[in-house]
Protein backbone atom coordinates (compact mmCIF):
# COMPACT_ATOMS: atom_id res chain seq x y z
CA UNK A 1 0.00 0.00 0.00
CA UNK A 2 1.53 3.54 -0.86
CA UNK A 3 0.25 6.17 1.61
CA UNK A 4 1.00 9.79 1.53
CA UNK A 5 -0.05 12.17 3.81
CA UNK A 6 -1.24 15.03 1.20
CA UNK A 7 -2.80 12.36 -0.70
CA UNK A 8 -6.31 10.08 0.06
CA UNK A 9 -7.50 9.84 -3.81
CA UNK A 10 -8.06 6.13 -4.88
CA UNK A 11 -4.38 4.90 -6.45
CA UNK A 12 -5.72 4.98 -9.71
CA UNK A 13 -5.42 9.03 -9.39
CA UNK A 14 -1.24 8.98 -8.84
CA UNK A 15 0.40 10.10 -11.99
CA UNK A 16 2.85 7.82 -12.84
CA UNK A 17 1.64 4.77 -10.48
CA UNK A 18 2.63 1.37 -12.03
CA UNK A 19 0.23 -1.80 -11.13
CA UNK A 20 2.19 -4.97 -9.36
CA UNK A 21 5.59 -4.90 -8.21
CA UNK A 22 8.68 -3.79 -10.77
CA UNK A 23 12.58 -3.51 -9.62
CA UNK A 24 13.31 0.26 -9.16
CA UNK A 25 16.21 1.12 -11.74
CA UNK A 26 17.18 3.36 -8.56
CA UNK A 27 18.13 0.60 -5.85
CA UNK A 28 17.07 -2.50 -7.39
CA UNK A 29 15.10 -3.69 -5.17
CA UNK A 30 11.69 -5.01 -5.47
CA UNK A 31 8.29 -2.79 -4.67
CA UNK A 32 5.34 -0.54 -6.18
CA UNK A 33 7.36 1.77 -8.49
CA UNK A 34 6.28 5.15 -10.38
CA UNK A 35 7.33 5.75 -13.95
CA UNK A 36 10.31 8.10 -13.59
CA UNK A 37 9.41 10.33 -16.24
CA UNK A 38 6.76 11.94 -14.65
CA UNK A 39 9.35 12.62 -11.83
CA UNK A 40 11.20 15.95 -11.68
CA UNK A 41 14.19 15.38 -13.59
CA UNK A 42 16.00 18.03 -11.38
CA UNK A 43 15.53 15.67 -8.38
CA UNK A 44 16.65 12.29 -10.11
CA UNK A 45 20.22 11.25 -9.46
CA UNK A 46 21.01 10.12 -13.30
CA UNK A 47 18.95 11.86 -16.52
CA UNK A 48 19.40 8.43 -17.60
CA UNK A 49 16.77 7.24 -15.42
CA UNK A 50 14.25 9.40 -16.92
CA UNK A 51 12.87 6.02 -18.41
CA UNK A 52 13.39 4.33 -15.47
CA UNK A 53 11.33 3.45 -12.44
CA UNK A 54 11.58 4.34 -8.43
CA UNK A 55 10.45 2.41 -5.63
CA UNK A 56 7.99 4.02 -3.26
CA UNK A 57 10.48 3.47 -0.84
CA UNK A 58 13.14 5.84 -3.18
CA UNK A 59 10.56 8.32 -3.24
CA UNK A 60 9.94 8.54 0.40
CA UNK A 61 13.70 9.12 0.89
CA UNK A 62 13.80 11.69 -1.84
CA UNK A 63 15.86 10.03 -4.15
CA UNK A 64 13.48 11.50 -7.17
CA UNK A 65 10.48 13.73 -6.50
CA UNK A 66 7.56 15.54 -8.36
CA UNK A 67 7.09 18.61 -9.53
CA UNK A 68 3.89 20.28 -8.27
CA UNK A 69 2.04 23.60 -8.81
CA UNK A 70 0.19 25.24 -6.04
CA UNK A 71 -1.22 27.83 -4.32
CA UNK A 72 1.83 28.57 -2.67
CA UNK A 73 3.69 28.73 -6.13
CA UNK A 74 5.50 26.14 -7.95
CA UNK A 75 7.37 23.86 -6.03
CA UNK A 76 10.98 23.33 -7.48
CA UNK A 77 13.94 21.10 -6.10
CA UNK A 78 15.22 24.11 -4.59
CA UNK A 79 11.97 25.53 -3.23
CA UNK A 80 8.68 27.04 -3.67
CA UNK A 81 9.22 29.93 -6.48
CA UNK A 82 6.40 32.22 -6.96
CA UNK A 83 6.34 33.33 -10.98
CA UNK A 84 2.51 34.84 -11.08
CA UNK A 85 2.33 38.81 -11.17
CA UNK A 86 3.52 40.97 -8.03
CA UNK A 87 0.63 41.39 -5.48
CA UNK A 88 -0.53 45.43 -5.87
CA UNK A 89 -2.65 47.28 -3.57
CA UNK A 90 -6.52 47.53 -4.90
CA UNK A 91 -8.44 50.44 -5.23
CA UNK A 92 -12.20 49.68 -3.74
CA UNK A 93 -15.21 52.01 -3.89
CA UNK A 94 -16.67 53.24 -0.61
CA UNK A 95 -21.01 52.95 -1.15
CA UNK A 96 -23.66 54.04 1.36
CA UNK A 97 -25.98 51.82 2.91
CA UNK A 98 -28.35 52.55 0.20
CA UNK A 99 -25.67 51.71 -2.53
CA UNK A 100 -24.69 54.91 -3.65
CA UNK A 101 -20.93 55.34 -4.32
CA UNK A 102 -19.57 57.37 -1.26
CA UNK A 103 -15.77 57.78 -2.06
CA UNK A 104 -12.52 55.74 -2.61
CA UNK A 105 -10.09 53.53 -0.38
CA UNK A 106 -6.99 51.21 -0.83
CA UNK A 107 -7.55 48.08 0.02
CA UNK A 108 -4.30 46.31 1.61
CA UNK A 109 -2.73 43.33 -0.53
CA UNK A 110 -4.41 39.79 0.17
CA UNK A 111 -1.18 37.62 1.31
CA UNK A 112 -0.18 35.08 -0.55
CA UNK A 113 -0.74 31.77 1.87
CA UNK A 114 2.29 30.18 3.57
CA UNK A 115 3.33 26.74 4.82
CA UNK A 116 6.50 25.36 6.64
CA UNK A 117 9.67 24.02 4.37
CA UNK A 118 9.03 20.37 5.72
CA UNK A 119 5.67 20.42 4.45
CA UNK A 120 7.02 21.25 0.70
CA UNK A 121 9.71 18.64 1.12
CA UNK A 122 6.62 16.37 1.77
CA UNK A 123 4.65 17.63 -0.86
CA UNK A 124 7.47 17.46 -3.40
CA UNK A 125 7.67 13.37 -2.56
CA UNK A 126 3.85 12.86 -3.38
CA UNK A 127 2.56 12.15 -6.91
CA UNK A 128 0.16 14.53 -8.43
CA UNK A 129 -3.05 13.79 -10.03
CA UNK A 130 -4.10 13.72 -13.82
CA UNK A 131 -5.97 17.05 -14.98
CA UNK A 132 -7.33 18.77 -18.31
CA UNK A 133 -5.43 21.78 -17.10
CA UNK A 134 -3.11 23.48 -14.22
CA UNK A 135 -4.37 22.83 -11.09
CA UNK A 136 -3.09 24.24 -8.13
CA UNK A 137 -2.36 22.42 -4.87
CA UNK A 138 -4.33 23.80 -2.61
CA UNK A 139 -3.33 25.10 0.85
CA UNK A 140 -5.69 25.97 3.94
CA UNK A 141 -4.44 26.93 7.73
CA UNK A 142 -0.71 27.04 6.83
CA UNK A 143 -0.34 23.74 5.57
CA UNK A 144 -0.92 21.97 1.88
CA UNK A 145 -4.86 20.20 1.92
CA UNK A 146 -4.77 16.43 1.35
CA UNK A 147 -6.47 15.48 -2.47
CA UNK A 148 -9.49 13.64 -1.91
CA UNK A 149 -9.87 12.73 -5.52
CA UNK A 150 -12.39 14.14 -8.55
CA UNK A 151 -16.20 13.92 -7.12
CA UNK A 152 -19.32 13.32 -8.56
CA UNK A 153 -22.45 15.16 -7.22
CA UNK A 154 -23.02 12.01 -5.44
CA UNK A 155 -19.78 12.25 -3.80
CA UNK A 156 -20.98 15.93 -2.25
CA UNK A 157 -24.33 14.37 -1.47
CA UNK A 158 -22.70 11.16 0.94
CA UNK A 159 -20.49 14.42 2.55
CA UNK A 160 -23.67 16.14 3.24
CA UNK A 161 -25.75 15.40 6.81
CA UNK A 162 -28.61 15.95 4.69
CA UNK A 163 -27.59 14.22 1.86
CA UNK A 164 -27.91 17.18 -0.05
CA UNK A 165 -24.51 17.48 -1.53
CA UNK A 166 -25.19 21.17 -2.92
CA UNK A 167 -24.60 23.07 0.02
CA UNK A 168 -21.43 21.29 0.17
CA UNK A 169 -20.12 22.22 -3.43
CA UNK A 170 -20.92 25.74 -2.91
CA UNK A 171 -19.13 26.28 0.11
CA UNK A 172 -16.36 24.87 -1.58
CA UNK A 173 -15.90 25.78 -5.05
CA UNK A 174 -15.28 29.70 -6.20
CA UNK A 175 -18.40 31.49 -6.67
CA UNK A 176 -18.39 31.21 -10.52
CA UNK A 177 -18.82 27.52 -10.58
CA UNK A 178 -21.73 27.50 -8.81
CA UNK A 179 -24.00 27.01 -12.09
CA UNK A 180 -22.00 23.44 -12.43
CA UNK A 181 -24.27 21.88 -9.97
CA UNK A 182 -26.43 19.73 -12.32
CA UNK A 183 -30.26 20.01 -11.74
CA UNK A 184 -30.77 15.85 -11.07
CA UNK A 185 -27.74 15.31 -8.43
CA UNK A 186 -28.03 12.04 -9.29
CA UNK A 187 -26.31 12.35 -12.68
CA UNK A 188 -22.55 12.78 -13.36
CA UNK A 189 -21.11 16.15 -14.73
CA UNK A 190 -18.78 16.52 -18.02
CA UNK A 191 -16.18 18.31 -15.41
CA UNK A 192 -13.60 17.29 -13.09
CA UNK A 193 -14.02 18.69 -9.44
CA UNK A 194 -10.93 17.78 -7.79
CA UNK A 195 -11.20 18.09 -4.00
CA UNK A 196 -9.24 18.64 -0.87
CA UNK A 197 -9.42 18.53 2.82
CA UNK A 198 -7.70 20.81 5.29
CA UNK A 199 -5.13 18.81 7.61
CA UNK A 200 -6.26 20.77 10.49
CA UNK A 201 -9.60 21.76 10.67
CA UNK A 202 -11.25 20.00 7.87
CA UNK A 203 -12.94 21.61 5.91
CA UNK A 204 -13.42 21.06 1.92
CA UNK A 205 -12.27 23.20 -0.70
CA UNK A 206 -12.59 22.06 -4.63
CA UNK A 207 -11.12 22.90 -8.17
CA UNK A 208 -13.11 22.76 -11.13
CA UNK A 209 -11.23 21.29 -13.91
CA UNK A 210 -13.06 21.73 -17.51
CA UNK A 211 -11.82 21.56 -21.17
Amino acid sequence: MVRFKYFEAPENEMTGLLEGIRECSICGESGRCFQLDCADPESLPDACLKDGVGCYTCLRKGRFEFFHTTEIGYLFASGPEYLGPELEEEEVTIVSPQGEPVGMDVAPPVERPTVPGHSAIELRRTPGFPTWNEVDWLVHCGDFMVFLGPWQPIDFNRQAENGLGKDVFLSSVDSCHSDFWPADSSSNWEVCCFVFRCTKCGSLRAVVDHS
